[in-house]
This record gives structure tokens, sequence and C-alpha cells, in this order.
């Protein structure tokens, strides 16, 4: 269902497979990415960003993010119903037409989080850089 592909120089290519079709999105920076993705689908790694999880008001939730491609606008929204397997994603590239989809919302979540686990190290690896402290031996 996603597919990340193209790690170069910090920029990353997004893709949803949706039956014969392929969307795809060149975005920047892993990290920015993750967190937008995590909080679209209401994600919660490790106890932070708790408040990602849904909290279903009324039995439904809807949200939406941007991603910015330089020159390019992708935004995400979605509906899920509290107690309904399925999810609908809107994909709306450029003001163009908007495609929406309908997924099995635990096969999203879980496609998802598989693909930024196998990328995760080669990212760190490549792009990543470590900060390190410059600090006064006497302080």
């Amino acid at each position: 269902m996603i597919e990340v592909t193209n790690i170069f120089a910090g920029w990353l290519t997004f893709q949803i497979h949706y039956g014969y079709t392929t969307l795809q999105f060149t975005d920047s920076y892993l990290d920015d990415f993750r967190e937008e993705m995590d909080y679209l689908l209401g994600i919660s790694r490790n106890g932070q960003n708790d408040e990602f999880i849904y909290d279903f008001q009324y039995g439904i939730i809807s949200r939406a993010i941007c991603l910015d491609g330089e020159g390019t606008l992708l935004k995400l929204s979605i509906i899920k119903y509290e107690y309904e397997d399925e999810i609908v994603l809107t994909w709306w590239l450029n003001d163009e037409i908007p495609v929406s989809m309908v997924f099995n919302y635990n096969q999203l979540v879980q496609s998802y989080c598989n693909e930024m686990n196998r990328i995760e190290q080669e990212y760190n690896e490549k792009f990543l850089m470590e900060n390190e402290e410059e600090g006064d031996e006497n302080e």
C-alpha cells in the first residue's frame, strides 16, 4: 500500500498503491514526513505524541496535512468512523482533481509502519547528522 523510495539528500518519494493505480509525491526530510503521517494516521510511537491518537468525538475523526515538495503541494486528508475498519484517504496534489481511496485502516497503518521501519536505518546512516555538543570542561 505505502512505499518510500529514492531517499537522497534528505528527500524521499512517497507512493500509495491503490488497486492498479500508484500515486507518488517527492517530499523533503523523513522526520517531518513521519511526524505529519503519524498525526494523520493517529500513531503514537513509544509514548511520544499521544495527542496524535484518534479521539472520536461524535463517532468520527477527520484530519488533514500538507506536504511541501518545494514547488508542489500535497494535501492528504482522512475520514474514519469509530467502529468501522475502513478509512477514506483523499490525495489532492497541486489543486488538481482530488483522488479518494478506501483502505482497511489496520492494514494501511501496518504498511506505513513497516515501510518506516524498513527505511529508518538507511536514512539515519546517510542523511541525519549527529549533533555534537561542544562543552567547556570547566563548566
